[in-house]
């Protein structure tokens, strides 16, 4: 679906990233994000808890959704 491009819907882009965090497949997912060109609470929610989810340290994974956090919250401003 994402190599064909036919992911130009906001609530097939949110689904595909929620099946990417949920499967572990972070790289997919981050790669996704950084092309979406709309975002909306969903994806940045959907992002946050994957970020959570990640392996490795937890102050690790409080950075990563906090700065998932701060990325939305700066684009509603810029």
């Amino acid at each position: 679906m994402i190599k064909r491009g036919d992911y130009s819907s906001l609530f097939l882009q949110n689904k595909l990233l929620q099946v990417y965090t949920k499967g572990r497949d972070f790289d997919d997912a981050d790669k996704l994000f950084d092309e979406m060109t709309v975002r909306n609470i969903v994806t940045w929610n959907i992002m946050i808890h994957g970020a959570i989810h990640r392996d490795g340290d937890t102050k690790e994974k409080a950075r990563m959704g906090f700065c998932y956090l701060r990325r939305a919250l700066l684009s509603e401003v810029g």
